[in-house]
């Protein structure tokens, strides 16, 4: 599963009293994906064992993400994940982070489980160090162009 965090405007969200959505729309997007994954798999009749959360941190800005009214929504997105998913991914992918992202990522990293940390990978904007860990995980015609695959974007849906 993957997402474009940057595309989140955190702050928007928070200071206009809406910080609880914004928990729950986080909360929900990894719900579904988690469904995508078991609809997938049943409709393919292939169990999957490898989960990858693979996250595009494209646009994102200290301004809109990492103000400190923001912050409380970045820790209870790492505490729901560890209460309430915990190693239900084998490796978190972390593209396109900024600097600033990377010294944020610091600061929460001890919220972290030992497991979920050693599974969390950061890498910058340079497009070439990623795409070559991407490509070496994904077959190049299961990503997308953006993440320097070749396949369509599929979106999945279910009744």
């Amino acid at each position: 599963m993957s997402t474009v965090i940057g595309r989140i405007d955190f702050r928007k969200h928070v200071l206009n009293g809406k910080k609880d959505e914004l928990d729950r729309y986080i909360l929900y997007c990894y719900e579904r994906s988690l469904y995508n994954i078991h609809h997938v798999s049943k409709l393919s009749g292939k169990e999957f064992v490898d989960g990858y959360l693979l996250l595009n941190l494209f646009g994102y800005t200290p301004q809109r993400h990492a103000c400190l009214a923001c912050m409380p929504s970045w820790v209870k997105l790492i505490q729901n994940y560890e209460r309430h998913y915990p190693q239900s991914v084998t490796r978190i992918i972390m593209i396109n982070t900024p600097k600033i992202f990377q010294q944020l990522f610091q600061i929460l990293k001890p919220l972290l489980t030992p497991h979920t940390a050693k599974a969390v990978r950061v890498y910058d904007v340079n497009k070439e160090e990623w795409k070559r860990e991407l490509l070496r995980i994904f077959p190049e015609n299961n990503l997308p162009p953006e993440f320097g695959g070749t396949r369509p974007h599929v979106r999945v849906t279910t009744k």
